[in-house]
């Protein structure tokens, strides 16, 4: 079997093999064959990165090594292209590159990679050297459950940190010692064999610390890797791809769009907004703006977005918000200030009445809002009634007491008069009323309008519901019954007719 055939073969192998993330095939004008192997390493449940953030002067022992818990590192790339002699005659040429690894230890992987080779010589070698960089690269250069970066950051400070005090000596010392000698034939191979590595390592810079690329990687390779899997939602119970799925952090509880997307949808429209908690019981995790964003859609996210803006700025004690309708904007207030100056609209308010600046005059207040203030005044500690006085003031405060207070007096101990509506209090007396301000005669009881000419008829009139009620209600006094007190006040009907009108002291009242 001729050698392109051979290779041919081991390509078709390959691609059956590996994905086409970690296996990339590109074939030349000159039929020369290369590609790009990316070896994930496996890595322990339990591995985490350690560094320390070297300086460049100081104790080193001093400062706190750092570590990361971390599930996925960079995969090692592996960078080929095989020579039409391969494999009879020829190894592939070769390069490995990984932003986590030394050149010390990339420069074993690439010499345990030679001796392979030696080792499989005429053979075809790419799986070879693929498995182990995938399988046993890590046993090879004893990483174990940690990796220290710390080593990274020391070369740092070597390359572009102060001179040493060896270096600044070396460039004063005299010219004869810096006088260049002829290499021995040792090390011309020395250094040819260091050219050769180096040839074989390709350096991979990041525009970051290193256990930042790390961990950023780490959280990128968690997403892909959900996403490509099947899980099963804890509320429906439906098993689904994770393309399909929301996975909250760092509890790691899975849930499908469309049960998630209700949970979210019902919070947002109840107004349920201060937190958005994994749906599981009793489970502290919440879930990510993004995320939110991603399940519920543009529209609806823009109302939770404007309902949180509103409930955070709800607890900030210098935001207050302009009263207009039409406006509404957040203004910035002096917490020692009553008045407020809307930025939009300009308008001036007070921040407690809402209502145009009074300056020094009270807040017109609701009856509801005097009631919720006197009653936690009344049942406020001395702190609280000290606070409201200063907000209110101590004179309005019991001014607004005893106005409440009488007229919850006059509400509980008068009646209004049917026809002018005049509040009337009945000290002692029969029933029957007479208003002081309109002269009207009414029924204490039913708030009825008498007939000037026959006020008692209602109160003997068979069919009235307040018969035979005149005196109901009033004092006791003594054993004297009903019908003798009748008698005294009403006495016969035709005395009583004829007497009425002159009878002003039959009816006892107050008037408020």
């Amino acid at each position: 079997m001729s050698d392109i055939e051979e290779q041919n073969d081991e390509i078709c192998v390959l691609k059956s093999i590996y994905t086409n993330e970690e296996l990339q095939i590109e074939e030349s004008n000159s039929n020369c064959i290369s590609g790009q192997f990316l070896a994930f390493v496996p890595i322990p449940s339990d591995f985490k990165i350690t560094y320390k953030l070297m300086e460049l002067e100081g104790n080193t022992d001093e400062i706190p090594t750092e570590s990361i818990p971390i599930s996925f590192l960079p995969p090692i790339i592996l960078s080929f292209k095989l020579p039409t002699d391969y494999p009879s005659k020829e190894m592939p040429d070769y390069q490995i590159s990984c932003p986590w690894l030394t050149y010390s230890k990339m420069k074993i992987l690439c010499k345990k990679m030679d001796e392979l080779w030696k080792e499989n010589k005429g053979m075809v070698i790419l799986y070879i050297w693929t498995q182990f960089l995938k399988e046993e690269s890590m046993s090879v250069l004893g990483i174990g459950d940690t990796l220290d970066l710390t080593g990274f950051y020391v070369n740092e400070l070597k390359k572009f940190g102060k001179t040493s005090k060896k270096s600044e000596l070396l460039n004063d010392s005299p010219e004869v010692h810096k006088t260049k000698l002829r290499p021995s034939v040792e090390e011309k191979i020395k250094r040819n064999s260091k050219q050769y590595i180096k040839h074989r390592i390709t350096r991979y810079h990041v525009n970051m610390h290193l256990h930042q690329y790390l961990k950023a990687y780490n959280e990128d390779r968690a997403k892909t890797v959900f996403l490509k899997g099947l899980y099963l939602c804890s509320i429906c119970y439906t098993e689904k791809l994770g393309l399909n799925c929301i996975q909250f952090k760092p509890c790691d509880h899975v849930y499908c769009r469309d049960c998630i997307r209700s949970y979210f949808e019902v919070r947002i429209k109840d107004n349920s907004i201060q937190t958005m908690p994994c749906p599981y019981h009793k489970c502290m995790s919440e879930a990510l703006q993004n995320q939110i964003r991603e399940v519920v859609g543009a529209s609806l996210y823009s109302r939770y977005d404007k309902q949180l803006l509103a409930a955070t700025l709800d607890k900030m004690q210098d935001i207050t918000y302009c009263p207009r309708t039409v406006c509404g904007c957040p203004v910035m207030r002096d917490t020692d200030e009553k008045m407020a100056v809307c930025p939009s609209c300009s308008y001036v308010f007070c921040v407690f009445c809402k209502m145009t600046y009074h300056g020094v005059e009270p807040c017109r207040l609701k009856n509801e809002e005097k009631m919720k203030l006197l009653n936690e005044y009344e049942g406020g500690d001395e702190n609280t009634k000290l606070r409201l006085e200063k907000r209110y003031g101590k004179k309005q405060i019991q001014l607004l007491l005893q106005d409440v207070k009488s007229e919850s007096w006059i509400s509980t101990n008068s009646k209004p008069c049917p026809n002018c509506n005049i509040a009337i209090e009945k000290i002692d007396g029969c029933n029957k009323m007479a208003c002081w301000k309109c002269n009207t005669f009414f029924c204490w009881l039913c708030l009825s309008v008498l007939d000037p000419q026959l006020p008692y008829y209602h109160f003997l009139d068979p069919q009235s519901k307040c018969h035979s009620q005149l005196f109901e209600g009033i004092f006791d006094h003594g054993n004297q019954d009903v019908e003798e007190l009748e008698d005294d006040f009403i006495g016969d009907d035709d005395e009583y007719y004829e007497e009425d009108e002159d009878d002003e002291d039959a009816d006892f009242y107050f008037v408020i």
